[in-house]
């Protein structure tokens, strides 16, 4: 009986503590969606949309290097706890600057490459220096996440949208409304960041590990490397698709069109697509490390099978929402965007309901592959990744040229509508597997 009222109360407690990061994190990514909203609407009476569309053209070129540091995270993210427990984080870390190297000087080439491209040297060493201050800056935040320090992530995140906007907008109030003055101020404002978290790090992270042993054992750092650079091939594998894919919409609208025209779609492309996944991206943010912590043994198929069912329902209740919200944009999108931008940027806003479907399955599709991820099964994304990339790459191409615009936005919605449905498949076929076998092999 005692033991029976002492799991009741362990229980509570956890509900409670959980209950409170929630809470932060809500309040978090609220706060920074107010100041996203915000920020744009100032950006927009600032600044000309061909002058958007070029800054957009330029941050779509570097974001390859923000999809290799998302590989590196994911290795990183799902290894942490291992090397915690293993009081092993120091041979970590070292892996950390390992694969560092080779992103920073394939990130230096690149950006120096397109800014003497584009005539300006000092626009390829801020891309370059926007890109990798930006990819540490995420490394950094997602082990502050898994060390359940809400409060200083979500200061952070709120902190990235006032600066980058806020920065971006006073230099262009002082200088001049261009694209090299727009990335002047997002520099300033990640190196600004990344400052205020090693800050942070260092007075949290960093006394965790203080007793660890300093020398590192060469044979285990191998083993580290080589086990992140195994977990983590498959999602090397397709980003280069997934980035051809993400950009292609605007990269067509260039070519077939103009930079002004890729401004004012990029408009509904940040309200529509990219806000509905930075709303959902709490949820992972919560539930990322809970999942991974419960499926930390790899070789228990019950803990596995566990973290996966809850995903799965988390997944339903947010697809159910966004079937029942969907419908409403078509009615207020007009008034919506009146108040949203400056008058210049409303001409795409009958596009905005698609959009925000297109993001929504987007957003659903993600969360169930995060089933491959606790499984250790990311082999099992590679073919659908690439397929999903090219289907959207040609999608993209073919709707663009014969539909214009509003084909282009309806192909990216049945583009990510696929992604779903197979996402949804695949993960019934995936636990099916699991269930048969009483050890994950990776």
């Amino acid at each position: 009986m005692a033991n029976s009222k002492s799991s009741l109360i362990d229980i509570i407690f956890r509900l409670k503590d959980i209950s409170g990061e929630l809470g932060i994190i809500i309040a978090g990514k609220i706060l920074s969606l107010i100041f996203n909203i915000l920020g744009l609407k100032w950006v927009t009476y600032l600044v000309e949309p061909t002058v958007f569309g070029q800054f957009t053209l330029i941050l779509s070129y570097i974001f390859i290097i923000e999809l290799l540091f998302g590989v590196l995270a994911q290795g990183i993210g799902r290894y942490y706890f291992l090397s915690k427990e293993r009081k092993e984080y120091n041979i970590l870390k070292k892996v950390f600057y390992h694969f560092l190297k080779f992103i920073g000087l394939f990130a230096f080439f690149l950006s120096i490459s397109i800014g003497m491209y584009q005539g300006s040297f000092l626009m390829g060493l801020m891309m370059f220096v926007f890109a990798i201050v930006s990819g540490v800056s995420n490394i950094i935040s997602l082990i502050q996440n898994s060390e359940r320090q809400r409060v200083i992530v979500s200061l952070h995140e709120m902190l990235d949208k006032v600066l980058k906007f806020g920065l971006a907008g006073i230099f262009i109030l002082v200088l001049a409304s261009s694209v090299k003055v727009l990335m002047l101020g997002y520099v300033v404002a990640v190196v600004i960041i990344a400052c205020s978290q090693l800050y942070f790090y260092n007075k949290t992270i960093r006394l965790i590990f203080h007793k660890e042993e300093k020398d590192i054992n060469y044979q285990k750092f191998s083993q580290y490397k080589n086990d992140i650079l195994k977990y983590s091939t498959p999602f090397l594998v397709w980003t280069i698709f997934y980035w051809v894919q993400i950009n292609s919409d605007k990269w067509l609208i260039d070519s077939y069109f103009s930079k002004k025209e890729v401004g004012l779609y990029q408009i509904i492309n940040q309200y529509g697509f990219q806000l509905i996944n930075m709303a959902t991206g709490m949820l992972s943010l919560f539930m990322l490390p809970i999942l991974f912590k419960k499926a930390t043994k790899i070789e228990e198929r019950d803990s596995i099978i566990e973290s996966i069912n809850l995903n799965n329902k988390v997944s339903k209740i947010l697809f159910l929402l966004f079937l029942f919200f969907v419908p409403f944009t078509f009615l207020i999108h007009k008034t919506l965007f009146n108040i949203l931008v400056s008058p210049e940027f409303t001409t795409y806003s009958y596009l905005f309901p698609f959009m925000v479907f297109a993001g929504g399955c987007f957003a659903v599709a993600q969360l169930l592959s995060t089933n491959y991820l606790i499984s250790f099964s990311t082999k099992l994304l590679i073919a659908p990744k690439i397929f999903i990339s090219i289907i959207g790459i040609c999608v993209n191409l073919f709707c663009i040229k014969y539909y214009g615009l509003l084909g282009l936005v309806v192909g990216i919605l049945l583009t990510n509508l696929i992604y779903l449905i197979w996402m949804f498949i695949g993960g019934i076929y995936l636990k099916r597997n699991i269930m048969k076998s009483s050890i994950i092999i990776h």
